[in-house]
């Protein structure tokens, strides 16, 4: 792990909100969407899918 790495974890911030400061707006706007879409679109385990169906 690097410097930048253990930094990150110390102040809990991940590494699209450390960079965002520094990038324009087109560019933090998609940033920010490819974090939504990769936490939205996770595959979810078959525990979890249960659960689901179970508490509608």
């Amino acid at each position: 792990m690097n410097e930048i790495d253990k930094l990150l974890r110390k102040h809990r911030v991940t590494e699209v909100e450390a960079i965002t400061p520094f990038l324009s707006r087109p560019l933090r706007h998609a940033a920010l969407n490819k974090t939504e879409y990769d936490a939205f679109f996770r595959p979810i385990s078959s525990w979890e899918r249960k659960h689901l169906l179970l508490h509608l």
